[in-house]
């Protein structure tokens, strides 16, 4: 596979490193996954996180495996157990399910390196679409340099503060941390505009997953009459998928 490089993502010499966004801000802590072992102990460690990257991740690895010389066999074992990584985030699903397609080809070690690339790039123009019609932290970024939005509250987002750590770090533009329990008194107050969150899936009727936080956000801002908005990509929409109760947690 021809080298990149993303944000977060690198394949050097064919090998994918990964950025440790458990060890940011603090450092930038490059982690190598060179087996599906590795991978998944890297996101079940919230290593890799959000739907789109970690589906991104496993495809590229898939597309480096073969690649190395692995069989059409192991190569299927492995697509399996990747699957159990992060049950809940279909985008990992969506495109192991196309890794998989390329991998019944003839030519298998060519399409699953094309596969992957042509997911990489498509990621990266639906983050750019988002942007523009209305992601959580991209449209925030956007509306800010239009003269939008002055200031962001950011829930520092507990156990693991990944509000705190990352979604304040990258946001580039006036922010006020908050505990996670001060929204409720922020909506209250008359403070909050909206609310932007992402998602791990959503299902055909509307219902959406995420981790633990965006439950009772939404019910607050119901409560409060504050909109609430969930950005994400279509390839986080799950049509096979009736209603929140069939989504694997």
């Amino acid at each position: 596979m021809q080298t990149f490089s993303t944000t977060i993502l690198r394949v050097r010499d064919n090998q994918l490193w990964i950025l440790d966004q458990q060890a940011l801000p603090q450092q930038q802590r490059w982690h190598l996954a060179e087996n599906v072992a590795q991978l998944v102990y890297h996101i079940r460690m919230l290593r890799v996180r959000g739907a789109p990257l970690i589906g991104l991740a496993a495809s590229v690895l898939m597309a480096l495996l073969a690649e190395s010389g692995q069989s059409r066999t192991r190569l299927e074992r492995d697509l399996a157990i990747l699957r159990t990584a992060r049950p809940t985030a279909v985008n990992l699903m969506n495109n192991l399910a196309r890794m998989a397609q390329a991998l019944t080809q003839p030519d298998f070690v060519s399409a699953m390196g094309q596969e992957a690339l042509r997911l990489v790039a498509e990621d990266r123009a639906l983050c750019d679409a988002i942007a523009r019609h209305g992601a959580a932290l991209g449209v925030i970024a956007l509306a800010h340099r239009q003269g939008n939005i002055d200031q962001v509250w950011v829930d520092e987002t507990r156990p693991l503060l990944q509000g705190g750590r990352l979604t304040a770090w990258d946001l580039g533009i006036p922010y006020r941390l908050i505990c996670d329990g001060m929204a409720a008194d922020l909506m209250a107050r008359g403070q909050v505009n909206a609310v932007w969150v992402g998602a791990d899936r959503i299902a055909a009727n509307g219902d959406v997953a995420n981790k633990i936080g965006t439950y009772s956000l939404a019910v607050l801002a119901r409560w409060h009459g504050v909109p609430f908005y969930v950005a994400a990509p279509h390839t986080t929409c799950d049509a096979r998928c009736p209603s929140g109760e069939s989504i694997p947690i």
